[in-house]
């Protein structure tokens, strides 16, 4: 297990908030937050409660002048089993189109993704479908409580609820255990605290979904991330981590193939973060048609 955190951080600087709320927009450094479970894009930063907490503190380290958040307009639907996992489908591939649009309109950018719940296990399944270059460009990914978290791997963090101290996870995610390419496990922190039931379930299966509803209602899930744990600020130096990995840029630029086109029938809004049947896109093609080039010009 690795854990890059658990040195008390200093006081933050003050908090960046220029371009809090942009769209798509090209800068040395990126923001996307998910927020959870039926959370409204609400402050901070349009992110929610948890999401929002830790993409401002991150502001605290990078510069403001070059830095953008962007909180990633998609369904967030809630814990049942109508809502939930279309939401996390519709995700999936609304944080796709929205990446692979900025790693071409935006040569040489670093994008930054956190996730909370949901949001984290949006991410789990959006990775592995970029293709290895368009990877590159993502310099720092924060899973909280991914309800698909791999459990113990070479990326987790898991923490001590009572302390934030290091801890080892013995589950994994409630909704099974996925494990991200090897290409981006160096720059992925899967954040959990211990006996979280979402992230550090004790067994692989699939429970049932009126149990999971009960189970997303804990308080360590729904309350302890936005300010774990105690004296030690973990919230903050996961952060401040996830920030100091944003900075490094990769030895060399990618190789970007054109966008391929997405599934059949299949045109999502981002700027409502919903199915759109039909709708013509600027982000990518619809109905199976090629994705267009995108030739904005660098920011």
């Amino acid at each position: 297990m690795t854990l890059l955190i658990l040195a008390l951080v200093p006081a933050p600087n003050a908090v960046a908030t220029k371009g809090a709320r942009s769209g798509l927009q090209c800068a040395s450094y990126f923001i996307i937050g998910l927020r959870g479970s039926a959370q409204a894009m609400n402050d901070p930063l349009g992110m929610s409660g948890v999401t929002g907490v830790y993409a401002q503190e991150a502001l605290t380290v990078l510069p403001a002048d070059q830095t953008k958040t962007y909180s990633l307009p998609y369904p967030a639907g809630n814990v049942s089993l109508k809502a939930f996992l279309p939401s996390v489908n519709d995700g999936k591939w609304i944080l796709t189109i929205a990446i692979r649009r900025l790693v071409r309109m935006c040569p040489g950018m670093n994008i930054g993704l956190i996730g909370y719940s949901q949001g984290a296990m949006v991410i789990n399944q959006a990775l592995p479908m970029l293709d290895a270059e368009e990877r590159k460009a993502i310099r720092a990914v924060l899973m909280i409580s991914d309800p698909q978290s791999g459990g113990d791997t070479s990326y987790d963090a898991t923490v001590g609820a009572d302390n934030g101290l290091p801890n080892t996870r013995v589950g994994g995610g409630i909704l099974g255990r996925k494990v991200l390419p090897a290409d981006i496990q160096d720059r992925t922190t899967d954040f959990c605290i211990v006996g979280d039931p979402i992230c550090d379930a004790p067994e692989e299966k699939t429970p049932d979904w009126a149990v999971t509803v009960g189970l997303f209602l804990w308080q360590i899930h729904t309350q302890d991330y936005p300010v774990c744990c105690q004296e030690l600020l973990v919230y903050r130096a996961m952060a401040v981590a996830f920030a100091r990995r944003l900075q490094q840029s990769p030895s060399s630029p990618p190789v970007l193939k054109p966008m391929p086109p997405l599934p059949e029938g299949f045109c999502p809004s981002l700027q409502s973060g919903v199915r759109k049947a039909g709708t013509p896109t600027a982000l990518a093609g619809c109905g199976g048609r090629p994705a267009p080039d995108v030739k904005e010009a660098q920011a």
